[in-house]
């Protein structure tokens, strides 16, 4: 199953033309993170992006990928930023299968006067319609503080929560994590 999202994760990104992107990876004792983002275009309202993500968390017994795509555009305050998504989920979680479409918010906090910090946090759901395989529904959220010490390389602090509700067992938590990272903006 990983085999086959990061051959069409690899697939996806290498028919995109070229714009800024950037490559974080976050860990901690059980738990390490990749994410891939790449935008696809950008004007004066914001820009898109595509993202994908892999998660392995060894005390969760859960590996997870994600594609997504994401709206973000400034609302009128300098370095504040807001969007909205969609990330199709897949992978496994305390040995059952996942498969989910999710919807969601985002929003980066980061004005020129913080000289270098910024907060960020997203928040995706997936109802039981959207919901596939053993899935019945799920909700990822995540906050972040960052500081970035270079133009092009910023350092964070996360806390993940991903809980997957699970056919006949209920709400399962496949990420519940404080992770340290890099972001590299290329």
């Amino acid at each position: 199953m990983i085999k086959k999202i990061i051959l069409t994760v690899a697939l996806f990104f290498m028919a995109l033309p070229v714009h800024a992107g950037s490559l974080e990876f976050s860990l901690n004792d059980f738990s390490a993170q990749a994410t891939v983002k790449q935008k696809i275009s950008e004007d004066n309202f914001g820009a898109s992006l595509v993202n994908a993500k892999i998660l392995y968390n060894s005390k969760e017994d859960t590996t997870l990928g994600s594609v997504g795509l994401d709206v973000l555009g400034n609302i009128g305050v300098q370095g504040v930023q807001a969007g909205a998504g969609v990330k199709l989920y897949g992978g496994t979680t305390d040995k059952e299968d996942i498969l989910s479409l999710a919807l969601g918010a985002l929003a980066r906090v980061a004005p020129a006067a913080w000289k270098g910090f910024g907060f960020s946090g997203s928040i995706f759901w997936a109802p039981s319609v959207l919901s596939f395989l053993d899935a019945d529904g799920g909700f990822d959220s995540s906050i972040s503080v960052d500081y970035e010490f270079i133009p092009r390389a910023r350092i964070f602090v996360s806390y993940n929560n991903i809980r997957i509700d699970i056919e006949d067992r209920g709400d399962v938590t496949a990420d519940e994590a404080f992770r340290v990272g890099v972001e590299l903006i290329f």
